[in-house]
């Protein structure tokens, strides 16, 4: 049941153009530089041991961060490198970003990853949890981008 609910969400977010409107006017303002954040702590041994799957989990449906408010005025390409457990039915179940350009673009990223979807790892035919990460790039204000940087080989 679960699983038919979250297609029903995902073809109704489907029908709808998602975009980030220009700030108007442009503030030219140049504020204080963002300070580089490395996450400290690190994910559960469980997570290490995480058996290699097939097929690895591949993007689905990602609704995009937005560039934080706090960081607007300074406007230029940011990053965020975020690690996550995807469940055996394409969930984002836990999220920790490893590396961000500022503490303020790590918070954004784990926090839109909460609610991202992506097509599950497989192995021996069979949907399992898996470990992906992702890199969020916030080109501007306006564009941000995500890709799989490392997803589990298949091992043969």
């Amino acid at each position: 049941m679960k699983s038919a609910a979250r297609i029903l969400s995902l073809l109704l977010l489907l029908s709808f153009s998602v975009g980030t409107a220009a700030p108007e006017g442009g503030s030219t303002a140049a504020g204080p530089e963002p300070t580089a954040y490395t996450a400290k702590a690190s994910f559960s041994k469980a997570v290490e041991r995480l058996p290699a799957p097939e097929r690895a989990a591949m993007l689905g449906l990602q609704p995009p961060p937005k560039y934080p408010e706090k960081w607007r005025a300074w406007g230029k390409p940011a990053y965020a490198i975020v690690v996550l457990i995807v469940d055996q039915y394409g969930n984002a179940e836990k999220a920790q970003c490893t590396e961000a350009t500022d503490r303020a673009f790590a918070r954004t990223a784990e926090t839109a990853a909460e609610d991202w979807f992506f097509m599950p790892a497989l192995s021996r035919q069979q949907a399992v949890n898996s470990k992906i990460t992702v890199r969020v790039d916030f080109e501007s204000p306006t564009k941000v981008t995500m890709q799989i940087v490392m997803a589990p080989v298949p091992s043969r």
